[in-house]
């Protein structure tokens, strides 16, 4: 289940949150203005953008088993709060651009300026979307950390 969510969440959420944030470092140039219509266009053309899938879909398959493996230790289920956002924002904003590494380094020889759009979509993307996946998965206890129940 979480699996299946987690892969949800990062087809929708996560490229959702990539545009916003294009559209958030220059609007001028990704749509002229922040609206819904160009949001959903632009996302679904980012998904279909070849030079993402390259880190796109490993990141896709990895991050549920990743996920699993993190959150089956207690650290991870007991660490305070605010230092588990603060470390899923920040890994978060790393694996997304890591995800559009592709991005970036296609437009490092073309301007500066684009390169930082696509390092800022990155990090937006990836430091929303990480935290409500790492949320998911600290909500859902896996079987060996549940509470035993009262009945056993």
């Amino acid at each position: 289940m979480k699996t299946i969510l987690c892969v949800i969440i990062m087809l929708t959420i996560t490229p959702i949150a990539a545009v916003t944030g294009l559209i958030s470092y220059d609007p001028s140039r990704w749509g002229g203005e922040m609206k819904i219509e160009n949001i959903l266009v632009m996302a679904v053309f980012g998904l279909i953008t070849v030079q993402v899938w390259l880190t796109y879909i490993p990141a896709l398959i990895f991050t549920p088993i990743i996920m699993k493996r993190l959150s089956g230790k207690e650290v991870f289920h007991t660490i305070p709060r605010w230092k588990f956002y603060l470390n899923s924002i920040l890994y978060g904003a790393g694996a997304g651009i890591f995800i559009l590494l592709p991005c970036v380094l296609l437009s490092v020889g073309h301007s500066l300026d684009i390169t930082l759009n696509w390092l800022w979509a990155g990090c937006v993307a990836g430091g929303i979307t990480f935290p409500i996946i790492s949320t998911l998965y600290r909500l859902i206890k896996p079987r060996k950390l549940q509470e035993p129940s009262l009945a056993s």
